[in-house]
């Protein structure tokens, strides 16, 4: 029988939490880190579950929802036709056939809803926006050269990698114990507390 996911809910629950917290400690407009999010998770994935992911950026949509307000749609409108801009993307982490966005549990401070994992099968995509019907049904389609530009961005700044590490760091698999709190520097000498903090999760779409 296939997985029903490729990584259980408690594990998807623990990686949004464990890089909300560490991109909140930062004053991070975390409903604008999409791409911070998805190159956190596919680190964490690679090195605690051997699972080759990565961060991809373009364009999505996912109806979370029956009523007409309950499909989000990330991209810029151009006349009759959605484009993949600077101001219009999303980012979510693909591995392994599977397309995972960890930023999904905070969907509901965007549209009336309850915070759910969304993890799908890439084979399972809609063809296009109009075709999003069904609560759970998504549609994404990849942009080489936003995710390039993201890519680039993330690397100019030393601290994003240092972020990314101390998440790395911090994650702990289940049923392993996290640490509530840890220390972190701020490159300036001084340490400050991060305590462990987010969404809790409950059911997916």
């Amino acid at each position: 029988m296939a997985a029903k996911f490729l990584i259980p809910l408690p594990d998807y629950q623990r990686i949004h939490m464990t890089i909300y917290s560490v991109l909140s400690s930062e004053q991070a407009n975390v409903l604008k880190s999409c791409f911070f999010f998805s190159m956190f998770a596919a680190a964490i994935l690679r090195r605690h579950y051997k699972i080759e992911a990565a961060a991809v950026a373009g364009i999505a949509g996912y109806r979370i929802g029956s009523g007409e307000k309950n499909v989000l749609m990330f991209a810029e409108a151009v006349g009759n036709e959605l484009h993949c801009t600077e101001n219009g993307f999303h980012a979510w982490v693909q591995a392994e056939g599977w397309l995972i966005d960890f930023i999904a549990p905070m969907f509901p401070r965007i549209v009336p809803g309850s915070p759910k994992m969304l993890q799908k099968r890439l084979s399972d995509v809609s063809p296009s926006p109009d075709a999003l019907i069904s609560p759970g049904d998504f549609f994404v389609e990849a942009n080489p050269g936003r995710t390039n530009d993201l890519f680039e961005h993330f690397l100019s700044k030393p601290a994003h990698a240092d972020l990314l590490d101390i998440a790395e760091q911090w994650y702990r698999r289940p049923p392993k114990k996290m640490q509530k709190t840890i220390q972190v520097s701020d490159g300036k000498g001084a340490v400050k507390p991060v305590p462990f903090i987010g969404t809790q999760v409950v059911g997916a779409w």
